[in-house]
């Protein structure tokens, strides 16, 4: 909530990153807070 600020709030956030030599990125994630959710990634 220190980045949305409220319940609820969407947080979008752009990232540079290189693939991998397979082709892949790899996404780690890391718990911070209980029931966090991730609805959507997009790799353009």
């Amino acid at each position: 909530m220190a980045i949305a600020g409220t319940k609820d709030t969407a947080v979008v956030a752009r990232f540079s990153a290189n693939a991998r030599a397979g082709g892949d990125y790899p996404i780690e994630f890391t718990s911070l807070l209980n029931n966090s959710l991730v609805s959507a990634i997009e790799v353009c």
